[in-house]
């Protein structure tokens, strides 16, 4: 109940009063009159009491007036509420929500009502920076700790902003602090639930990868549960997640065992190449294609082929013919 609804209740009574002594003087005034004419003895006297029970009754007639125009202004006020845009209005009986909401703009109640506005604009709750500077501390898959860096959009819905408004008792930074950074928080906590990062890394490259795009869409759906019908999630994004020091180790560790692992197989895959190609070099290096070999660069060089026919397959070059 507003101050001016109050206000105008005694402004009326006031102005009824009033209004009561002014048509009080009526009989009086007639009384006066139906006296003076009946009676001329002293009719100046009588005509100047009656001109003044007239001034008299013309006074509270002027203040019946005042008071009542007071009280109807200030009735119109109590009953005319704007509400700012992108807000809804909470209409309440008594301190009481009554169920019933209102658009931006003017809206007219009964006087005995009030209309709160209840912030409906989209929010932005960021949960940005490294560990202990605004990230979400969450417990993963691994029984590890990390912090997530997370972006959330969300909207009180009209439907369910006399809810809200009830439960957190008109404080939007009640709502906002107690259910949804609880909300949030709890959401974090289920979507991290099975969270692992040596799961992130490729077995074939040892590359760690960040899926932020289905950490989002899983947070974005938990949200919906957790908030339900009276707020609305306009959108969620995960940026990064901070892992803590054992972790990251647990990460370089699986890495280095990664690359060692593609190593070995790089040397593997090369011995067996290498034996391919001595395979092939013993298919045509013969003791006959070694001999015929050594007896022409020995005719090339000039010398006798005699050691050739030895097979010791050693030609000596001279320094001089």
């Amino acid at each position: 109940m507003s101050w001016e609804f109050v206000l105008s209740i005694i402004l009326g009574f006031i102005a009824l009063g009033l209004y009561l002594s002014y048509r009080s003087f009526n009989d009086r005034i007639r009384t006066a009159t139906a006296a003076a004419a009946e009676n001329s003895y002293d009719r100046d006297r009588k005509n100047t009491k009656i001109k003044d029970l007239i001034g008299t009754q013309n006074a509270f007639k002027t203040l019946f007036r005042i008071f009542l125009g007071l009280a109807l202004i200030l009735l119109a006020f109590a009953s005319l509420y704007t509400v700012p845009v992108r807000n809804v209005g909470i209409v309440t009986t008594f301190g009481n929500p009554s169920g019933e909401t209102t658009g931006s703009g003017l809206h007219p109640v009964f006087p005995w009502q009030k209309v709160a506005d209840f912030d409906a604009s989209v929010q932005t709750t960021k949960h940005q920076g490294d560990w202990g500077q605004g990230c979400s501390v969450v417990r993963i898959g691994s029984l590890a700790t990390a912090c997530v860096e997370n972006v959330v959009q969300w909207q009180v819905t009209e439907d369910g902003a006399p809810k809200l408004f009830r439960d957190y008792k008109g404080d939007f930074e009640n709502l906002s602090k107690n259910f949804v950074d609880t909300q949030t928080q709890n959401a974090l906590n289920n979507v991290f639930s099975t969270y692992n990062p040596l799961s992130q890394i490729n077995i074939q490259t040892g590359q760690s990868s960040f899926d932020g795009a289905k950490l989002s869409s899983d947070l974005e759906t938990q949200l919906k549960l957790q908030f339900g019908t009276n707020i609305k999630v306009v959108s969620v994004l995960v940026s990064l997640v901070h892992h803590d020091p054992q972790t990251e180790s647990n990460i370089k560790a699986f890495q280095d065992v990664v690359a060692q692992t593609r190593i070995l197989e790089q040397k593997q895959k090369n011995a067996v190449a290498e034996k391919a190609v001595a395979d092939t070099q013993a298919q045509y290096l013969t003791p006959q294609f070694l001999q015929n070999k050594c007896i022409e660069e020995s005719v090339k060089l000039g010398f006798a082929p005699g050691l050739c026919l030895m097979q010791s397959g050693i030609v000596n070059a001279p320094t001089t013919k």
